[in-house]
């Protein structure tokens, strides 16, 4: 079985509600068919980022030990049955997590540093809107992480 790393040609960094359209290249996700260990594979081109990539000035590359320990992660609590999400880097110097599910858009900022996932969830029919924190840093964050996108009841690409 091949496992393929696709590039998505929209890539959306978001900074205090400003989108920025950025390259292509950076912008990727893994098949829901990935054998263990190859997370990284999402993670390995922010790697070659510095800083002032969104323009030239701003933009905080992510540093490479915040995401060898995001890939770690990945390879320990990311359950196997949920779809890998669109990837981007943070102007910040994170990374966004983002999934769909009908109407609803969940996003997940995590700050590398502080192993902390800042959850928001946006119902586009309704405007509801939900925000929480979540610590990455153990099992427990990823477990309630891979209950709430469960909750939704299937999660789309």
């Amino acid at each position: 079985m091949q496992h393929t790393c696709h590039a998505y040609a929209r890539f959306r960094v978001r900074t205090n509600r400003r989108v920025f359209l950025c390259p292509e290249d950076l912008v990727m996700t893994v098949s829901s068919s990935r054998p263990p260990g190859r997370y990284w594979e999402a993670f390995s081109r922010f790697r070659s980022l510095s800083h002032g990539w969104l323009d030239g000035t701003h933009g905080r590359a992510p540093s490479a030990s915040g995401l060898s320990w995001l890939t770690r992660q990945f390879e320990t609590y990311y359950p196997d049955e949920l779809p890998m999400p669109w990837i981007y880097p943070t102007a910040e110097g994170g990374v966004q997590l983002e999934w769909r599910s009908g109407d609803r858009e969940i996003t997940l900022d995590i700050d590398l540093d502080r192993q902390i996932g800042e959850w928001h969830g946006l119902d586009l029919s309704t405007g509801d809107e939900s925000a929480d924190n979540l610590d990455l840093s153990n099992s427990e964050g990823w477990s309630e992480l891979g209950r709430r996108l469960c909750e939704l009841g299937g999660v789309d690409r």
